[in-house]
């Protein structure tokens, strides 16, 4: 793969939740670009302190576990 792909990928950070993985943050968690992303992971686990454990990123247009 080249570097431009690479760049042009966007993210999406899911949350492992009762019910399974969700967004999240379906407002600020989704379409991000890799320094967004790494920004938003370090805002959900030190901020609204979630355990980093329970999070994982994924490419944007993969589906949501059902």
């Amino acid at each position: 793969m080249t570097q431009a792909n690479e760049d042009n990928r966007r993210y999406k950070i899911l949350q492992l939740v009762t019910t399974g993985w969700e967004l999240a943050d379906p407002d600020r968690a989704v379409n991000l670009t890799r320094d967004q992303c790494d920004a938003t992971l370090d805002s959900l686990v030190n901020l609204e302190g979630i355990n980093p454990t329970k999070l994982k990123v994924v490419l944007n247009e993969t589906p949501l576990p059902e």
